[in-house]
């Protein structure tokens, strides 16, 4: 997993591919990368562990089955590999009190998405129209909906605002073909 650099996975590519290559680059890293349905009645958005010394699993829900949540889930699943002991078991929930252990992980997961530079001076705009938040994305290397999310949850942005810009992602056995 320290391996793995920023530019390796890019979010701007078709998710199928991308969920595949990111499963490729942790098996090569020692990391196993699971999705699964989200579990019903829970604000469980990932969930990382030692399987071995030498192996770790990933476990994303893709729970709100957009682009900014799932790649945020996993970077932040990501830094608890890199970051915290094997001893523990991290459960990632998006409600109640967070742990020192996933304050950390929030916000390496935000730095290594948008460079903490980048991010500052984007946001010194206060200006978050369609065509800055996709030219900014351009420029970072990653989908708008992931520049969309943060805004949102730094409250640049309201809830309700630019969604259409984040990708909506779907099972392969719920589609209508």
């Amino acid at each position: 997993m320290r391996r793995l650099q920023r530019d390796q996975i890019s979010t701007a590519t078709p998710e199928t591919a991308t969920l595949k290559q990111a499963q490729d680059l942790c098996i090569n890293s020692g990391v196993v990368l699971t999705i699964i349905r989200p579990v019903p009645k829970t604000a469980l958005s990932g969930a990382t562990r030692w399987l071995t010394p030498r192996k770790a699993l990933i476990q994303l829900s893709a729970r709100h089955m957009t682009d900014d949540h799932l790649w945020f889930s996993f970077f932040h699943e990501a830094a608890h590999i890199l970051l915290h002991s094997k001893r523990d078991v991290f459960v990632h929930e998006t409600k109640g009190k967070l742990t020192k252990a996933d304050i950390e992980a929030n916000q390496w997961a935000a730095d290594f998405l948008i460079p903490p530079d980048d991010w500052e001076e984007f946001t010194m705009t206060s200006h978050f129209s369609q065509r800055n938040v996709i030219r900014f994305a351009e420029n970072q290397g990653i989908s708008p909906g992931i520049v969309v999310g943060r805004l949102q949850y730094e409250n640049h942005l309201p809830w309700s605002h630019l969604n259409y810009l984040k990708e909506r992602l779907t099972w392969a056995d719920d589609s209508t073909d």
